[in-house]
């Protein structure tokens, strides 16, 4: 409730139409050359969380464009996907740990 009209504006602006504008000017100079476009996002955009709902409302927006633009540009060989930096390291902090705790199951010579 402590969030401004202009703040949530700003974000808005930077964060949504900053994706579309600058997915859009790449994807005119990108037809039929295979690429990808990445869209920076936040783990935020699959889930929500308290009293950051200026945060997470453009990370969904930026998901229902990417979707669209992935749908919309495929026909001209272009891919549009979504990251998740937060998520990712997360992610590989998990596979870091798993990968230490089976460590023997890795390797035969260890197991001997």
């Amino acid at each position: 409730m402590e969030t401004s009209s202009v703040n949530f504006d700003d974000v808005i602006t930077v964060d949504c139409r900053g994706a579309f504008l600058v997915a859009r000017e790449a994807a005119r100079g990108m037809q039929e050359s295979g690429v990808s476009i990445i869209q920076m996002s936040s783990q935020m955009a699959l889930t929500n969380g308290a009293e950051i709902s200026a945060y997470c409302a453009p990370k969904h927006a930026v998901e229902g464009i990417t979707k669209s633009m992935a749908i919309e540009w495929a026909p001209y060989g272009i891919r549009v996907n979504t990251t998740y930096p937060n998520l990712l390291k997360e992610i590989r902090k998990c596979v870091s740990r798993l990968k230490r705790r089976f460590s023997c199951l890795a390797s035969p010579k260890s197991r001997i």
